[in-house]
């Protein structure tokens, strides 16, 4: 192409924008063609960033697409700014006015204070106290799902410090606050011991010698210990029960989340995950739910009876994790993942329950040749079914045996790419209770990604990282005929 051309040798700063009548999730579009997909890796070959924010730009009656974008390389991203859609403004077109600005040089952004608390230093004495002696119904807000909010944020500014400013090292996952205070003295000694070599000379300092050489097998002695302690925690979480434990709800019309219930599902929450946007910790969660199951039941009820799931709790930290062996250069080399409030996603399993407990129920429920992401089956179980399959179609007379192929297919970009408005479709053939229908259907929309250029709409998919997630994508590829095996 001509334009790619002139842009790979135009110099650092380019500057894209037109009518492509292309459409792409990754340009913020909520469908896909061809001329998208290519649209998109020209722009990842070239190191241009899409500046659309999700607005539509082309609007006819009734309809709205998005097929007019803007690039920019990556020298002057920082400095684009204020990119929008002038909806009011008549252009004479289908094709609305886009109106941006470029700074001379890219606007100084105060470095953000991190987010959330240190959890390693909760203080268990006064967190047990606060959730014993005050109540939720304190906080002075008028919906529950707010004051749930308010409550947890309380719970963790009187448990623990918030976190301070770090650089971007990161420590070791063995670390701890006692190798830290060992590793403060053995440099303290051995700092005590130079000086004084340079002083009266080594002969004079075997005293000094020794308390470094102590604080120093100390530091080493406590390394090595945290080291083999961090290998056997990380050995038993292995075998724990990934499924979780057995439970049934009742069918539709909706019943009461109940504080058993609520209990049930915080026991087997997980304690070690990294926090979403709010920075709550998972740990101050489970200790809410264990500690007030009543008033955490009460909120969940009435964002059920609403058919709302809060906007708050849509919000998810978009993050990228590279995969082992894959080019720095390519987008398909990152994993996205979505970190989401764990407070969303205590929400998110009682839905996933009921939506389980639904599909085991009903004649038309999740297809038996789904295997991954469902309690008590495995990939084991998909190889076994395989080899039924291939052991049957071998048996018997040579003339009379089936031919037997066996097709993999990879779907590129799975969970980005499902359609809302299929998952929706697929539901109501499944005659998912009305209930469940409202808040999946306030799950999926008005989501948000917060990423460091600032937030973006989104308008299809599953957040990848969330509870139910991997459960509305084989929704969405449930209707696939029997024969293919997910």
């Amino acid at each position: 192409m001509s334009t790619e051309g002139s842009i790979r040798t135009s110099g650092d700063t380019v500057v894209l924008a037109g009518d492509f009548n292309a459409k792409s999730p990754v340009l913020c579009s909520p469908t896909t063609d061809i001329r998208g997909e290519h649209l998109a890796d020209m722009a990842a070959s070239l190191n241009l960033n899409a500046a659309n924010t999700g607005s539509p730009t082309f609007v006819r009656g009734a309809s709205e697409t998005h097929i007019d974008f803007s690039f920019v390389s990556d020298a002057i991203v920082q400095r684009l700014v204020g990119w929008r859609v002038l909806m009011d403004v008549e252009s004479a077109s289908c094709h609305k006015y886009i109106a941006y600005s470029i700074w001379a040089t890219a606007p100084r952004l105060d470095a953000a204070a991190p987010e959330g608390w240190n959890w390693r230093k909760t203080d268990c004495e006064k967190l047990n106290s606060f959730l014993t002696n005050t109540l939720m119904c304190e906080t002075d807000v008028g919906e529950l799902h707010k004051a749930i909010d308010e409550y947890i944020k309380r719970v963790c500014d009187v448990s623990m410090p918030k976190k301070k400013p770090r650089g971007v090292r990161k420590p070791v996952f063995w670390w701890s606050d006692e190798i830290a205070e060992l590793r403060k003295s053995s440099l303290a000694a051995r700092r005590t011991f130079q000086r004084a070599c340079k002083m009266r000379g080594p002969e004079e300092c075997r005293e000094e010698q020794q308390t470094a050489r102590e604080a120093m097998k100390a530091l080493r002695l406590a390394v090595r210990r945290s080291q083999e302690n961090a290998w056997k925690a990380l050995c038993d979480s292995v075998d724990q029960d990934p499924w979780g434990l057995p439970y049934s709800l009742a069918e539709a019309p909706f019943t009461s989340i109940t504080e058993n219930e609520i209990m049930t599902i915080a026991h087997i929450l997980p304690t070690s995950k990294a926090p979403g946007p709010d920075g709550i910790p998972d740990a101050i969660i489970k200790a809410v739910a264990l500690a007030r199951p009543r008033e955490v039941a009460m909120v969940f009820n009435q964002c059920m009876e609403k058919g709302l799931f809060p906007g708050a709790w849509k919000s998810a930290r978009h993050v990228l994790i590279r995969k082992p062996g894959k080019p720095l250069t390519l987008p398909s080399s990152y994993r996205p993942l979505s970190l989401i409030n764990t407070v969303a996603k205590l929400f998110e399993r009682v839905i996933k329950r009921r939506l389980e407990a639904h599909f085991d129920a009903v004649s038309e429920g999740l297809s038996c040749h789904q295997y991954g992401f469902r309690k008590g089956r495995s990939t084991l179980d998909a190889s076994e079914a395989i080899s039924g399959i291939v052991q049957r179609s071998g048996s018997g007379a040579l003339a009379g045996r089936d031919l037997c192929a066996l097709v993999a297919i990879d779907v590129a970009g799975a969970f980005n790419t499902a359609l809302w408005r299929k998952i929706e479709e697929t539901l109501c053939r499944k005659n998912v209770p009305g209930y469940l229908m409202n808040i999946d259907r306030s799950y999926l929309n008005d989501r948000q990604l917060l990423t460091d250029a600032g937030s973006m709409a989104v308008t299809c998919g599953g957040p990848q990282g969330s509870v139910i997630g991997p459960l509305l994508w084989y929704i969405f590829y449930d209707d696939l005929p029997s024969s293919i095996y997910l």
